[in-house]
């Protein structure tokens, strides 16, 4: 199987990928005393994390809701994010010697500079010795007896624990390219299929071609199979459909049926500040206040001027637009707010992985301990960060459950080691 571990001495642990999950893995597997070896298939280390919140890395979040997280099973990070927190974390990265700062409960790094938190964390393992090689992808991995073997390219390593801090699918130009999934599929794991999260949704509907470039706030309801997932934030009008943080929050649920072929609908209110009787008092006054103007002209006074245009359009009316506000009638102007408060699309699809931020999908959580992230399938093989069927919402989540993960494994992995010692 060529040679073992590139002439190395024996290496108690192997981590796969050098990212946010397998980088903090590795250094609290050294600190505890368990040798590590690193191989990520990238020539850079830390891509992702790198453009993570704009390059200023979004490391994690003081709030946690019920809805932070989602998977097939989204209790099982209550388990470990017990075990590592957010302050945790903050402790983590403040021993290394890097401050972080807090806005409205988002933490950064204190330089708000994502290339920071890269450089922290390489130069402890600096410091620890931890061997990193860089360019070599993990392309088989079979276990025999006590050890795993895994194979390159050019070599074959093997070690007693492996770490498997792949990644998923998302933004593969920065390393995530799903190659986690076929290892874990070697060790007899099952994938829950990947979809793009954390992205832009498609419409089929063709006013969006005069809408692209509108921000708003606005209220969002996404309508699957009677369900119905809320959410309320800026809201970004494309060429292709919709995008923006609220979209992001919501996009998940959306692939996912768009996956099982499910019909999916957005309804949008444009005016989320206004009831319905403060509209009707808007136009009220309009008609009392300014009758030279048209019906399209009141409008642009409370929307913006392409958006009030594609309001009255789709009330159907092609007389709506030059109408006088005073020849308005009852109907006409039920059915206007009616498209304001309530506008319907139907989502067809989404931008692809390469546009994604994170992938919702992965190993099934249930083939995993909820408290150690061992395997239940395979003694000795650990799975951290977006390789598990676990996906955060917007603001950090995905960051934290990087660190979570990784610092679990490792902490469970060290204490493994002890126990054989006994």
């Amino acid at each position: 199987m060529g040679n073992q571990n590139n002439g190395k001495k024996k290496i108690e642990a192997i981590v796969v990928g050098a990212g946010a999950s397998g980088l903090v893995c590795a250094i609290r597997l050294k600190e505890q005393g368990v040798s590590v070896l690193v191989l990520e298939k990238e020539n850079k280390i830390g891509k992702k994390i790198l453009a993570t919140g704009n390059g200023k890395c979004n490391l994690s979040n003081l709030v946690y809701e019920e809805d932070s997280y989602r998977g097939s099973e989204p209790s099982f990070v209550q388990s470990i994010l017990k075990q590592v927190g957010v302050e945790d974390t903050v402790s983590f990265f403040q021993r290394l010697g890097m401050e972080i700062t807090e806005e409205k409960g988002y933490l950064y790094p204190n330089t708000k500079q994502a290339a920071t938190v890269v450089d922290t964390l390489m130069k402890h393992c600096e410091a620890l010795n931890i061997p990193m090689i860089k360019e070599t992808k993990v392309e088989n991995i079979v276990k025999k007896g006590e050890r795993f073997f895994l194979s390159t390219k050019d070599e074959t390593y093997a070690a007693t624990y492996v770490v498997l801090a792949c990644g998923g699918c998302a933004s593969s130009k920065l390393g995530s390219d799903g190659s986690g999934y076929g290892l874990a599929k070697k060790l007899n794991h099952t994938i829950c299929t990947p979809t793009p999260a954390l992205v832009g949704l498609h419409s089929d509907d063709k006013c969006f071609k005069e809408l692209a470039g509108i921000r708003i706030k606005a209220d969002l309801s996404l309508k699957i199979s009677g369900k119905i997932y809320k959410q309320y934030g800026e809201l970004q009008l494309t060429n292709y459909g919709v995008s923006g943080v609220p979209i992001f929050q919501l996009s998940r649920y959306a692939t996912k049926a768009f996956l099982e072929k499910k019909k999916v609908t957005l309804e949008i209110n444009f005016l989320p500040h206004y009831s319905k009787e403060a509209l009707e008092l808007f136009f009220k006054n309009a008609k009392e206040n300014v009758p030279y103007k048209t019906v399209l002209e009141v409008l642009e006074g409370v929307l913006n001027k392409k958006l009030a245009s594609v309001m009255v359009k789709k009330v159907g009316d092609a007389n709506l637009k030059n109408l006088k506000i005073t020849k308005l009638s009852k109907n006409q102007q039920e059915a206007l707010i009616k498209q304001i408060r309530s506008f319907q699309t139907n989502l067809v699809g989404s931008n692809d992985f390469e546009q994604a931020q994170v992938t919702a999908g992965g190993v099934y959580t249930n083939e995993v301990k909820e408290t150690t992230l061992e395997s239940k399938r395979q003694k000795n093989l650990y799975f951290v960060g977006e390789i598990l069927d676990i996906d955060g919402t917007c603001g950090g989540y995905n960051l934290q459950w990087a660190w979570s993960t990784g610092i679990c494994a490792a902490n469970h992995i060290a204490k493994a080691k002890e126990r054989i010692k006994q």
